[in-house]
């Protein structure tokens, strides 16, 4: 989950550095394409987040793929 969440989280950085572009330059489109940038990024976040409830409702570790339910 951690190397995942952290690239995400940059594609959101990123993507809000381009709406601020936008702003400064008073390009709507800029500022568009980051907002649409920034929804998807939350959006592949959301995933990661979920497929963690998941695997931690399955009693998985998804760092080392083992059945904690088992020691």
């Amino acid at each position: 989950m951690f190397p995942e969440f952290f690239f995400h989280k940059a594609k959101e950085v990123l993507s809000f550095l381009h709406i601020m572009k936008g702003k400064v330059t008073g390009n709507d489109e800029v500022r568009k394409e980051g907002v649409n940038e920034a929804l998807d990024a939350m959006d592949e976040e959301r995933q990661v987040y979920l497929n963690e409830k998941r695997e931690a409702q399955g009693k998985r570790d998804s760092d080392t793929g083992r059945d904690v339910s088992a020691i």
